[in-house]
């Protein structure tokens, strides 16, 4: 090896003729080369669990929006049809524990099943149930991604989101696998 090599590029082998190519990583795995580009620019080292944590966290986030969908704060203010400024209203109600939200790129996002989409409101648990996880030490995208997530205290290993309307069910779920001490 004459030490020259393009960190782009990786010999595979052509699946027709069984000849040694050079074949982009970008135009096989474009996800892999953005990702390690990314952590190239990092400072440090990055350990594998904290990618894998990470990564976890985004598909996670990805399959509530792929399920639920998601609203940005104008998509927000629409919908609580909410006057003036969307921005300052939505900042104003994560502030105040009322909507769940993740922090994406540039802007919050509201997974739309905490809201009556008919009624435009804020479902009745939601308050109380962000309430609960701040006092376990649980973060809002947490809240959010818990709800989503298949729960022992449930029958049939059941997701919290199936039951978000019975406020007493979801709550006393949250409070006995949140309140666990080991």
């Amino acid at each position: 090896m004459n030490g020259n090599h393009d960190s782009h590029t990786e010999e595979t082998v052509d699946s027709q003729s069984g000849e040694a190519t050079d074949s982009p990583l970008e135009v096989r795995e474009p996800n892999a080369a953005m990702l390690r580009d990314a952590m190239i620019a990092l400072p440090g080292v990055v350990s594998p669990e904290m990618a894998s944590s990470l990564q976890a966290t985004e598909n996670n986030f990805r399959e509530i929006e792929h399920e639920f969908g998601m609203l940005d704060a104008a998509g927000l203010a629409e919908l609580l049809r909410v006057e003036g400024d969307p921005g300052e209203f939505a900042a104003n109600l994560r502030k105040q524990g009322k909507i769940l939200s993740f922090a994406r790129l540039d802007e919050f996002v509201y997974p739309r099943f905490q809201f009556n989409l008919v009624n435009g409101h804020v479902k009745s648990v939601i308050a109380p149930l962000i309430e609960l996880g701040r006092t376990f030490g649980w973060t809002a995208p947490e809240i959010a991604s818990w709800l989503c997530c298949g729960n022992g205290y449930l029958p049939d290993y059941g997701r919290p989101v199936d039951v978000i309307d019975d406020d007493g069910l979801v709550l006393q779920v949250a409070q006995n696998e949140w309140g666990v001490v080991w």
